[in-house]
C-alpha cells in the first residue's frame, strides 16, 4: 500500500494566468546585450577581413573571391527585383 503525503501547508498560491509576466531579471538583459554585442563584433570583424584580405575565402571547403561573391550578389538582387516586378508591377 503506497503511502500518500499529506499538501504542504507553506505553498506558494496560484498565480493568475491573466497577470503580467515578471519583470526581465539581470541576467537574461545581459544575455540579450552579450548576444548583440557578439554578432557586432562578428560582422565587424568579417568587414575588417575583408577590407584587409584581398584574396578569398573558404567556406565548406569552396573558395569565394569578391568577385564570386559580388557576382552571387548581384543575381539574387536581379532575381528578386524581377519577381517584384511580376507581382507588384513595380
Amino acid at each position: 500500500m503506497a503511502l500518500l503525503r499529506p499538501p504542504k501547508e507553506n505553498t506558494p498560491p496560484r498565480r493568475d494566468p491573466v497577470e503580467s509576466p515578471p519583470p526581465m531579471i539581470e541576467s537574461s538583459l545581459y544575455s540579450i546585450v552579450s548576444d548583440y554585442e557578439d554578432r557586432e563584433y562578428f560582422i565587424c570583424m568579417m568587414m575588417t577581413y575583408f577590407e584587409n584580405n584581398r584574396a578569398d575565402i573558404t567556406i565548406y571547403r569552396f573558395t569565394f573571391d569578391r568577385t564570386t561573391l559580388y557576382t552571387i550578389f548581384m543575381l539574387e538582387l536581379s532575381l528578386i527585383l524581377w519577381l517584384l516586378e511580376k507581382a507588384v508591377g513595380i
